[in-house]
């Protein structure tokens, strides 16, 4: 919420690279909203892990299956819309400033959004709303646990499962091969444009130093922010490989699998620390909102 309001409330930070930032905001935010959401509410109505039994029909647990997907994929996709970007403005930046409009950027952030859709649409077709009896054992602490549960997962089957593995983790991993694509490339570029201590004005503090410093500063934040979320997204896709592909089928312990989504979460809160940690521009953006400072004068553009 920070960013987003930091962007509607600062003319100088609505830049194309923050409109595709905006939009991972809003991702992130409806992720957080539903699935923290839903969690929250399975613990309150059941005490076993992932038990979805609350709902009351299959197609409000399918619906929510749905939205989770949507805004997954559309944060993957804008994260590698984004790394891609930067790998461009950095390797290539005169056809870059030749090429950048807002509309340009509407159009990619648009087609991320609808690329998700359709994805979502597709892996939410594998999917099935199952309940099922649990017989436990006759003491302690399992006498007052439920004896009916119920999920959303893929259809029981080789070919369900192994379309809903593919489509849910197969596009993770193409994306992070290519995040680290762009990740290598630029930061590869960045140390090539590194100034050392005998260039001229690198002791004294130049401004065309610091400049250059400055020029990749917005491209910094983005290594770090993509770096993250990976770090943080990947142990939930291997958990959830692990669990649903036939090939694998390992029961993990529950507090691996609460682990791994709760770094799933986390990922998604992260981002406006990350920005305000690694980024004066809008280090200075929350001052003057937290400040309620009604000037935009000190704010530069990124």
């Amino acid at each position: 919420m920070a960013f987003i309001f930091i962007v509607w409330k600062e003319p100088e930070m609505r830049n194309d690279m923050n409109v595709i930032l905006l939009n991972l905001s809003v991702a992130d935010l409806l992720f957080l909203l539903v699935g923290v959401g839903e969690k929250f509410w399975g613990v309150l109505t059941s005490p076993l892990y992932r038990d979805k039994l609350f709902y009351r029909k299959p197609g409000e647990c399918l619906t929510i299956t749905f939205l989770l997907d949507l805004v997954s994929f559309t944060s993957l996709l804008l994260v590698s819309l984004l790394s891609v970007e930067r790998c461009f403005v950095i390797c290539q930046p005169m056809k870059h400033l030749r090429t950048k409009s807002l509309k340009k950027t509407s159009i990619h952030f648009g087609l991320a959004w609808f690329s998700a859709c359709v994805v979502a649409a597709f892996t939410f077709s594998f999917y099935e709303f199952a309940t099922y009896c649990v017989k436990w054992p006759n003491k302690a602490p399992y006498t007052n646990y439920p004896i009916k549960a119920a999920g959303c997962k893929p259809r029981y089957g080789t070919s369900g499962v192994t379309n809903a593995f593919i489509l849910e983790i197969g596009p993770f991993f193409v994306a992070m091969v290519v995040n680290v694509v762009c990740f290598v490339k630029i930061m590869s570029k960045l140390y090539q444009r590194l100034p050392t201590s005998s260039e001229e004005g690198y002791e004294n503090g130049t401004v065309s130093t610091q400049h250059r410093y400055s020029a990749h500063a917005a491209t910094r934040m983005l290594l770090i922010n993509g770096i993250a979320f990976f770090i943080l997204a990947t142990p939930f896709h291997v958990e959830f490989a692990l669990e649903f592909f036939p090939l694998f089928s390992f029961d993990l312990p529950q507090y691996v699998k609460a682990t791994c989504t709760m770094l799933l979460y986390a990922n998604s809160a992260v981002n406006p620390y990350i920005y305000g940690i690694t980024n004066k521009c809008y280090r200075q953006a929350y001052r003057n909102i937290l400040c309620s400072k009604s000037s935009t004068s000190n704010v530069t553009s990124v």
